[in-house]
């Protein structure tokens, strides 16, 4: 993966120049000897406090059916993280969208059979003259 300035958008000259680190953990910064900028790629969670892992559970919880106060909840007994439903639902609209274009991609694979649940039955209405 070539890293690329996000001022002045050049790959040229660019060195890795410590970490960066706040409660998602730590994370690679970069600076550029062309523009003299320090900076932290983009991974997709930019400004996020939580971890991407925190967020992927959230929306996972949601997805499964589960409301957003009891998705606060399940982080808060579980002490993985302290958020309110306002939290999750934001996370929901901003990284919900991005999981389900995701999902769509994935292709199962088949053995050949597939057993299926529903039944459908036909039934025939009895004319008068059946009896």
């Amino acid at each position: 993966m070539k890293i690329v300035c996000i001022f002045c958008k050049s790959s040229d000259d660019i060195v890795k120049a410590g970490f960066r680190y706040n409660k998602s953990g730590q994370k690679q910064r970069y600076r550029c000897n062309k523009c003299k900028s320090f900076f932290v790629p983009n991974d997709g969670f930019w400004k996020m406090k939580h971890k991407p892992e925190i967020i992927a559970e959230a929306c996972s919880c949601r997805k499964r059916g589960m409301p957003y106060n009891e998705v606060s909840k399940h982080f808060k007994e579980y002490d993985k993280a302290d958020i309110c439903p306002a939290t999750a639902y934001n996370w929901v609209k901003k990284y919900g969208k991005v999981l389900r274009k995701f999902n769509m991609k994935q292709t199962p694979e088949l053995s050949g059979k597939i057993n299926i649940d529903e039944f459908v039955s036909k039934i025939k209405k009895r004319s008068s003259t059946d009896g």
